[in-house]
């Protein structure tokens, strides 16, 4: 890198939050709304009259967090532990780093990487984190951008 500029750099995320740099690396496909409903019917364990519904609310292939939070306790209460450790896993990931621009919603591509639990430790989330987060601040340099999604704890805690 030339002298004077400055980046955020895989060492930097390692170093900062403790997230994996080195690992699996999930590139994921985008997905339409009859695969976001046969993913959370599948992986969420929630009815397909719900997820229809679901995906009306968000006019796409997209989950809310809120509605995420509401099938954790639902899939608890119901001791289906499993689809309540995704339901959560998606949750976290969608309110840090895969936020997007919105903070309110997560994209149903996301869930397939929780479909193996005992196996989500061989991503590399670290790098995932920046390059979501790079992908946001490559659109924030237009000037009718007006707001920014990404794992914004990341880019805070480098820039302090």
């Amino acid at each position: 890198m030339p002298f004077g500029e400055m980046t955020i750099t895989l060492g930097d995320v390692a170093n900062l939050l403790g997230l994996p740099i080195r690992g699996e690396f999930y590139s994921p496909p985008d997905v339409d709304r009859v695969t976001t409903c046969n993913l959370a019917v599948h992986l969420l364990g929630v009815t397909t009259e719900e997820i229809w519904e679901e995906t009306k609310k968000t006019r796409g292939a997209h989950y809310r967090l809120d509605w995420l939070k509401e099938v954790f306790r639902r899939q608890c209460a119901t001791e289906r532990f499993d689809c309540a450790a995704r339901a959560y896993l998606l949750n976290l990931v969608g309110s840090t780093i895969f936020a997007d621009k919105s903070h309110t919603l997560v994209d149903a591509k996301y869930l397939p990487l929780f479909r193996y639990l005992d196996g989500i430790d061989r991503y590399a989330w670290g790098t995932a984190a920046l390059v979501v987060l790079y992908d946001y601040l490559s659109d924030a340099c237009y000037y009718d951008t007006k707001q920014l999604g990404g794992y914004m704890t990341l880019l805070q805690c480098w820039i302090y």
